[in-house]
């Protein structure tokens, strides 16, 4: 028989025993892998941050469902007595979320990039489309849909610069997308009705061709306006004297149909009248004789066919006149001059003097700073 005493050390010792075994069981088995998981949550949020969500969505959604089967397999594992647990899957999951997470932030770095690259393309295209339209149309008398189109499509191209900036790149590919619609149709049918108007060039030209050798066989001053390219031409003796930059009515593009149409006439005219200072609210005039036979027997063809209203008036009073210079076409159908300019031409011309206006001498490729060499080439030709 044991003594209290002794018997008392006993259970001491088992307990102890009990108890180191204990600590070597939990310090043997394997601990769950805190790192690891660490690792492959802090992948997650790096790839999340780089838009792997938009960009590479397959392999990151992947990573994302291995995350749900972590903390899953991990609370499963916990609830597990202690010497029972067995992590090691947990840890190869976890390396496995960590790897796909990895590889969808790289390739949605790649594929950011890469978009990124095309949304700068686009941007510079509808950059120049913008610019190139306004250097082609930006004063022709634009249909208001067309022209609200193409305002339409100006905004959605700044709001991608903004998106762009901001790295918000598919947002700035779908507005640029949707601006790129509006632009193109906006050009396609402005160059299409473009097309059509200056489908008369032959016509005009030969208006011109007559003027010119008039002033060459009678040894006269004669007067070309060439409305598309905004230049008024002085020929003397038939050869070309001066030029002069002309600005027109609102709605220039097309012959003067009648009273208040804001239209700049297409014809051969002559001077009737000359209106020195103080006599014209616009410094100088030169009158025209619009209408002349041609554009009343127009004007009555037009009307009778139901083309112009039974109230409407043919017009009158066009001028060349001064005050111009602003810019824009403004007048109300007249051919404006800068003050010094219109001096100049006041002085060249006189009563009787042949004005020949056309809508245009050279199609819209040949709208260049040298358009007087083109302008010389196209008159002389048949001379």
């Amino acid at each position: 028989m044991f003594s209290s005493q002794q018997r008392f050390y006993m259970i001491g010792i088992g307990i102890l025993v009990v108890m180191i075994i204990l600590v070597i069981i939990a310090i043997l088995h394997p601990k769950p892998p805190a790192y690891q998981i660490y690792l492959s949550r802090k992948a997650l949020a790096e790839a999340n941050k780089a838009n792997a969500n938009h960009y590479a969505a397959e392999t990151f959604n992947a990573a994302q469902k291995n995350w749900q089967k972590i903390l899953t397999l991990w609370r499963k594992e916990n609830q597990k007595a202690f010497y029972r647990r067995n992590y090691k899957p947990l840890a190869v999951l976890a390396k496995q979320t960590q790897q796909l997470a990895e590889q969808s932030e790289r390739q949605a770095l790649r594929a950011r990039d890469s978009l990124k690259n095309v949304a700068h393309i686009e941007l510079a295209l509808l950059l120049d489309r913008i610019a190139e339209f306004k250097e082609q149309f930006s004063q022709m008398p634009m249909d208001e849909s067309l022209r609200k189109n193409m305002i339409k499509g100006e905004l959605l191209v700044l709001q991608g610069q903004v998106a762009l900036k901001r790295d918000q790149i598919k947002l700035a590919l779908h507005q640029f997308k949707m601006a790129e619609q509006l632009i193109g149709q906006s050009g396609k049918s402005t160059k299409e009705m473009l097309d059509e108007y200056l489908a008369n060039i032959p016509v005009w030209r030969r208006w011109a061709q007559e003027t010119i050798a008039a002033s060459r066989t009678e040894q006269t001053i004669a007067v070309v306006v060439d409305k598309f390219n905004r230049t008024l031409y002085v020929y003397d003796k038939g050869e070309l004297l001066h030029k002069f930059p002309i600005e027109l009515g609102k709605n220039w593009m097309g012959h003067k149909r009648q009273r208040g149409d804001n239209a700049t006439p297409e014809g051969q005219y002559r001077i009737i009248k000359k209106i020195g200072k103080g006599g014209s609210k616009y410094h100088k005039a030169l009158v025209l004789n619009y209408p002349n036979q041609k554009d009343q027997q127009e004007f009555l063809a037009a009307k009778k066919a139901g083309r112009l209203p039974k109230n409407a008036q043919i017009g009158g009073s066009i001028e060349i006149h001064g005050e111009g210079g602003k810019g824009i076409n403004w007048t109300q159908g007249c051919i404006a001059l800068t003050n010094e300019d219109i001096d100049k031409l006041f002085d060249l011309v006189a009563v009787n003097t042949p004005i020949t206006i056309v809508g245009a001498l050279n199609g819209l490729n040949n709208k260049t700073a040298n358009s007087q060499r083109n302008h010389r080439q196209s008159t002389s030709t048949q001379n």
